[in-house]
């Protein structure tokens, strides 16, 4: 969730990797990334030859609801 939530605008891999969103190291950034494209929940963009990420408009809706989910049982900050 910390990915899609980190990618609602186009981002680089780097800033889904750091402290702030998901604190991750890039092979696990990469299988992560490849899961949620396969799943259709974030989507691939090239500009000026590097790949930004995106969460793709079901991405959007699973975190909506996964948001209202956990406050509901107090779990979402």
């Amino acid at each position: 969730m910390e990915i899609l939530d980190g990618a609602t605008e186009p981002t680089r891999i780097t800033h889904l990797m750091s402290k702030d969103v998901a604190k991750i190291d890039c092979a696990n950034a990469r299988a992560f990334l490849t899961y949620l494209k396969v799943q259709g929940l974030i989507d691939y963009i090239q500009m000026a030859g590097e790949t930004f990420y995106k969460t793709s408009d079901d991405g959007k809706r699973v975190l909506r609801a996964y948001r209202k989910i956990t406050k509901r049982v107090g779990v979402w900050g």
